[in-house]
């Protein structure tokens, strides 16, 4: 960026703010990075003064209570163009700034989306990893899924698995039962598993996130059961567009003559999307805006079929390779 960027960190450890974290590689509460071209100055509480020693090299650091933030940061800004997240920070923090320091605001969310669409080999290891041990405990939970378990039950047996492998949740888990499995998003209830349950659930590794969806079959069910294998069969069908396509308008029309072919094209959510540092994060697939498909970008594609009486959706999540796509 050509002007002083600032980005604010005012949430709770361990679910820093995706852009805050990306340019500084901290997970630090109640803290603000201000962004030059050949410096980073960090404002942090003193509360976290033992957790920024030996950081001097790469920030200059401000160690100050919240409150003296805005008259040591007026110094650097008063009058500027400066870039801020509007996408993440309050109105009331806006206005604020724009008070006290008669600064020319430009929104820089954009130049983020876009700068973290592209995954380095680092972010690249971290999601591959979240995936694998997303992985291992769906197939753990597959062992103890049994007929009569209520949705909240299975919900909580994730977070559980979650607890045991030391990592978080990349969001709150969806499980539902039988003809809960309509509703895309649907909410964990007391609703006891009769015949089928869907499991949309993902865990972060080292703040990256992965997210899978599963369809698990407790007794026989002819109908659903081929539903969900064509939603695998549509899904290695889309996979092998994207080496074929340029951008996402390019992929969306692809993926969209195979949904029609199956009559399945009415999906009321994305075909898919980017995951990193979010569970949910540009690029998005869609027919209003086009982004580029390059080398080393993360998605998670998930075709999927929604009747009056059950849905089934199936996800996996996949790295753009050169001439060829990798599933993590």
């Amino acid at each position: 960026m050509n002007i002083p960027t600032l980005l604010f960190n005012f949430n709770e450890l361990g679910r820093p703010d995706p852009n805050f974290f990306y340019s500084s590689k901290l997970d630090l509460d109640n803290s603000v990075l201000l962004l030059f071209k050949n410096k980073k100055v960090l404002f942090t509480s003193p509360m976290n003064k033992w957790r920024v020693e030996g950081l001097d090299k790469d920030f200059e650091i401000k160690i100050l209570k919240r409150r003296q933030f805005y008259h040591h940061l007026k110094n650097y800004l008063y009058k500027k163009t400066v870039g801020l997240d509007l996408s993440s920070i309050s109105a009331a923090q806006f206005l604020a700034l724009k008070k006290k320091f008669k600064l020319k605001p430009k929104d820089i969310s954009q130049f983020f989306s876009k700068l973290r669409m592209v995954k380095s080999e680092e972010e690249l290891k971290n999601i591959k990893k979240a995936v694998q041990i997303t992985k291992k405990i769906l197939n753990q939970i597959k062992q103890e899924l049994r007929v009569g378990l209520t949705e909240i039950q299975v919900c909580n047996l994730l977070k559980k698995k979650a607890l045991e492998h030391n990592v978080f949740l990349s969001f709150e888990p969806i499980v539902a039962a039988d003809s809960s499995s309509k509703n895309p998003h649907h909410l964990p209830t007391n609703k006891k598993i009769e015949k089928f349950c869907l499991i949309d659930f993902g865990i972060k590794y080292n703040y990256y996130c992965a997210e899978l969806t599963r369809y698990y079959f407790l007794k026989r069910n002819l109908k659903e059961e081929k539903f969900y294998k064509l939603a695998k069969k549509i899904f290695s069908q889309i996979v092998n567009c994207i080496p074929k396509s340029k951008n996402t308008s390019v992929f969306y029309k692809k993926v969209f003559e195979i949904l029609k072919k199956h009559n399945w094209q009415n999906i009321p959510h994305a075909i898919g999307h980017g995951i990193g540092l979010q569970v949910h994060e540009a690029p998005f697939f869609s027919k209003s805006k086009s982004y580029p498909l390059k080398e080393s970008m993360a998605i998670a594609l998930e075709p999927a079929y929604y009747s009056k009486d059950f849905g089934v959706r199936f996800e996996e999540n996949i790295v753009i390779k050169k001439n060829k796509v990798e599933i993590l």
